[in-house]
């Protein structure tokens, strides 16, 4: 699989990225063009896209902060899910660092977003018990209630109250 680091919305990826970004996510959790724009200006953003045969697998778009690694997306191509893509690319991703990953996922509501809670934990993240809502991106659609997930180990009080700082202050205003 080729890794494809995206540092523009003018990069020959990008369309295909975001084709598989719109159609993974709901509007309420994606940024808008111009928030996407911003995000690639600021140096603790990064978009990996994976390719295998010239076709887009999947893509993690994370943040790099001091104490841990915000993954803000990770989607696996629908033609390609069940296939071991989506636990390689998470594996390789977490071998890289020894950094903390944090990433938010929807409450479980149907079998949909329980078979995504089996995959993190399978990948070695542990569900938090913080109550957290992502606040919302530019659609005017409001803050969206998540899960917060973690390796290594549940994340304390004050780690959790360090990422929604950085969320907020860092990575929300890009």
């Amino acid at each position: 699989m080729n890794k494809i680091e995206v540092k523009s919305n003018s990069d020959k990826i990008y369309p295909q990225f975001k084709r598989l970004y719109e159609e993974s996510f709901p509007l309420a959790e994606q940024r808008t063009e111009f928030q996407q724009k911003m995000a690639f200006e600021s140096e603790r953003y990064h978009l990996i896209c994976h390719e295998e045969n010239n076709v887009l697998a999947g893509f993690i778009s994370y943040w790099d902060f001091d104490n841990f690694i915000y993954i803000e997306h990770f989607a696996v191509n629908k033609d390609l899910r069940g296939r071991g893509y989506g636990f390689k690319i998470m594996e390789e991703f977490k071998s890289a660092t020894d950094k903390i990953l944090v990433l938010e996922i929807d409450k479980i509501t149907d079998a949909q977003s329980a078979a995504r809670l089996r995959f993190y934990k399978k990948c070695g993240f542990f569900e938090n018990p913080h109550k957290h809502s992502h606040p919302g991106y530019g659609y005017g659609l409001g803050e969206c209630p998540m899960l917060i997930l973690s390796t290594q180990r549940q994340i304390t009080s004050k780690e959790y109250a360090k990422f929604y700082s950085d969320l907020k202050n860092l990575a929300m205003r890009h």
